[in-house]
């Protein structure tokens, strides 16, 4: 996810989250702190309505979710993950790390 994050991060129509399904948020933040990771991150805890909201099954779930809110992709994996975003950002976004034009 770190490398995912650092290829599209300048691009402007990019965010990344994630959230955490952890004990507690003790740990979340160590995992955090230990592995540098600079994108948001919430902690929803292990008995979320988030989880079964989204039928989340495994951990990590990735999930892309578009502008309006709506679901794009599940369960991507690998380079489905960079393949989504370059489809749904513009692959010259995500190479360059410039911004798009419309």
């Amino acid at each position: 996810m770190k490398s995912v994050y650092d290829k599209f991060k300048d691009s402007p129509k990019f965010a990344m989250i994630s959230l955490s399904a952890d004990n507690d948020v003790e740990t979340v933040k160590k995992c955090i702190e230990e592995n540098e990771l600079k994108w948001h991150q919430g902690f929803i805890g292990r008995s979320s309505k988030v989880q079964s909201a989204y039928y989340v099954s495994g951990i990590p779930s990735v999930f892309l979710v578009g502008p309006d809110g709506k679901v794009v992709a599940k369960n991507l994996r690998d380079q489905t993950i960079v393949t989504e975003l370059e489809n749904a950002l513009g692959s010259s976004a995500a190479s360059s790390g410039a911004p798009q034009s419309e």
